[in-house]
């Protein structure tokens, strides 16, 4: 009864000449073949022809007592192949030495087992062939992997890498604040982070990157471990950060451009100031001199008759003063830089500039005029108007 009911295929076979002496129905049924066929096959019948030389071994001297014989392939009536996972036990059936198995379909676990299989293989090749560096490290933080791209990147051989924490190369600066996600990413409290940090190599150099870490999943043979996924933003980062330098740049050359002036209303010899003068000045918004008289306050005492003069000249004639000539006579030396718009042999004399004119043609960037600001303040006086 135990037998004939047993939801798993059971049989009993000849332990000499390997024919089936009895099946029991969960047999028949899951194999496919009737009782009848059964009983005119051998054990070779259902096993693949490239398994049968491993077959005589196995079913010789098999103990009295029920033990694993392991998973073998079996070949149903369809020609489908399963794997089995057999347990036997030698017996005395109708007076001749037999063997009683029974068989446990595990064909959908090792199928399972051998796609995971595939797929480490195909992750060990996308690993090694990455271009981007990939690294992993045990929860305590020692490492595990990290391919050639991520070798690359810290200029070290994996051999070197041995006993190493995972933070080992990164900059001590940059050190508390990745470790301090680590440690968030381990409690569970973050699903993942990125950080941009420095590498350092062995050299000393401190490279950029930007490193996207999450945690990888436990498993029944493996322990969660850190996975951090490194791109190389060194170039990226320098380039940043010229372009913040130029930026900065533009915006002095902005602020060269208009220093700060003032307008003179003629009717009423009213003075507006520009904001950027106010700023200079220390001045609140709004504020400033009113009248060109209390303008000339903020001149020095033995410039103040020069200005006057020269700015009287202006007022009366409705006409502007050579600023650069007015501007060198109160400040000998003053270096002086031109830009287009002038009229016809202001400055330029037979198609040529005069000499220690220097002029930057519009149109022009801000960085131009910097750049020719800079360049003018380096020259001695006597080389530059």
């Amino acid at each position: 009864m135990v037998f004939e009911g047993n939801p798993l295929p059971m049989w009993i076979s000849d332990s000499q000449s390997l024919c089936f002496l009895d099946v029991n129905r969960a047999a028949v049924r899951h194999y496919g073949w009737s009782r009848d066929e059964f009983l005119a096959m051998t054990l070779r019948d259902i096993r693949p022809p490239a398994d049968v030389p491993a077959l005589l071994p196995n079913v010789q001297g098999h103990a009295q007592e029920l033990h694993g014989v392991g998973m073998w392939r079996h070949l149903k009536k369809s020609g489908d192949p399963i794997w089995v996972d057999i347990t036997a036990q030698g017996i005395v059936f109708r007076g001749r030495p037999a063997l009683l198995a029974v068989a446990h379909d595990v064909t959908a676990r090792v199928q399972a087992l051998q796609a995971v299989a595939r797929s480490e293989v195909r992750l060990e090749r996308l690993f090694a062939a990455s271009a981007t560096g990939i690294a992993s490290a045990a929860l305590d933080g020692g490492f595990i992997s990290a391919n050639p791209p991520f070798c690359a990147l810290v200029q070290r051989h994996w051999a070197e890498f041995g006993g190493l924490h995972m933070l080992s190369f990164t900059h001590a600066e940059d050190a508390p604040a990745c470790l301090a996600q680590l440690e968030r990413l381990a409690r569970g409290e973050l699903q993942n982070f990125t950080i941009e940090k420095r590498y350092i190599r062995p050299d000393g150099q401190a490279v950029w990157a930007r490193a996207s870490v999450t945690l990888s999943e436990s498993t029944d043979t493996e322990a969660s471990a850190f996975v951090a996924v490194v791109q190389d933003i060194d170039a990226q980062r320098s380039n940043q950060l010229a372009l913040e330098r130029q930026h900065a740049l533009a915006a002095l050359a902005g602020r060269m451009a208009r220093l700060g002036g003032r307008e003179v209303s003629l009717p009423d010899r009213h003075v507006h100031w520009t904001e950027e003068l106010r700023a200079i000045m220390d001045v609140p918004p709004g504020g400033g001199v009113a009248t060109v008289e209390e303008n000339l306050s903020w001149y020095l005492p033995e410039s103040r008759e020069r200005v006057t003069r020269a700015l009287d000249d202006c007022l009366e004639s409705g006409q502007a003063f050579e600023r650069a000539e007015a501007a060198r006579a109160l400040r000998p030396g003053l270096k002086i830089l031109y830009t287009s718009g002038y009229t016809e042999n202001a400055i330029v004399h037979h198609g040529r500039l005069d000499a220690g004119v220097e002029l930057l043609p519009k149109p022009y960037r801000n960085v131009d005029l910097a750049a020719q600001v800079h360049a003018v303040l380096q020259m001695r006086g006597e080389e530059t108007r």
